[in-house]
């Protein structure tokens, strides 16, 4: 299954709390913001924790058909 990753940047806060429980899949772009690495993925180890743990919610996991799958 392909999932998508999406980062709100109003939302975001830049804790990179996403970067500590998903290392490699986030990093912060020059406004201090979250970013995924890559937006589409087959893998979600440690990127639905990162979501669920996002501070603010501000990542969304979406399904290949852009359907929400957390939060």
């Amino acid at each position: 299954m392909t999932f998508r990753i999406e980062v709100d940047h109003q939302k975001c806060m830049g804790t990179s709390t996403c970067i500590y429980l998903a290392p490699g899949r986030f990093v912060l772009n020059e406004q201090g913001r979250s970013t995924p690495v890559q937006a589409e993925t087959t893998d979600d180890s440690g990127i639905r924790e990162a979501v669920e743990a996002c501070p603010v919610q501000a990542i969304r996991l979406l399904d290949e058909n852009g359907r929400p799958v957390l939060p």
